[in-house]
């Protein structure tokens, strides 16, 4: 079921250079670090939760553990209505008052493996921005544009402080 583990993959970067998955979301290019994916995975089933954001798809099933996936098309409040050509779910971790998160993201495409000099990323450009700048912890001009480094923690926060919702405090096996 499992399309990739970007973590297994022998992909080094020079030194002065971080890794990142970068993917599409709507029109837009985004990345995180690679270092918070635990794997890239096709659709699952997933079960609505009552009262969560909207974004917050609801939870699946990822070998035995309780999976809440959001869509970061909403997330980001990007248009829903276009099309998915290569759907997937990357599979992200992230630390919360010591535990491990772990939360799937619904993206338009499969992800690939980039490597951004640590001097090529700079300050999120708020202007003209749709999307909410807290976000957002960075940019990164390439020559096929720019690419948005998503902030994990602040698009996290809200899927982890969800009332009600199971939650994931371990790495999935």
């Amino acid at each position: 079921m499992s399309r990739a583990s970007p973590s297994n993959r022998a992909i080094k970067a020079a030194p002065g250079r971080d890794k990142y998955l970068s993917f599409p979301v709507g029109a837009e290019s985004f990345a995180l670090r690679l270092l918070n994916v635990q794997e890239i995975i096709t659709p699952i089933p997933i079960t609505r939760v009552p009262g969560g954001p909207a974004y917050l798809l609801g939870v699946g099933n990822l070998r035995g553990r309780v999976l809440p996936i959001i869509d970061l098309r909403m997330r980001f409040g990007i248009d829903t209505s276009g099309a998915r050509t290569g759907e997937c779910v990357v599979v992200m971790q992230s630390h919360f008052a010591g535990d491990v998160v772990t939360v799937g993201a619904k993206v338009d495409d499969v992800p690939q493996v980039r490597f951004f000099e640590k001097g090529q990323i700079e300050r999120p450009q708020t202007m003209g921005l749709s999307i909410d700048p807290e976000l957002i912890s960075g940019m990164v001009q390439t020559s096929a544009g720019v690419v948005i480094i998503v902030n994990l923690q602040k698009i996290l926060t809200p899927v982890v402080q969800c009332k009600g919702l199971p939650g994931d405090t371990g790495v999935a096996n």
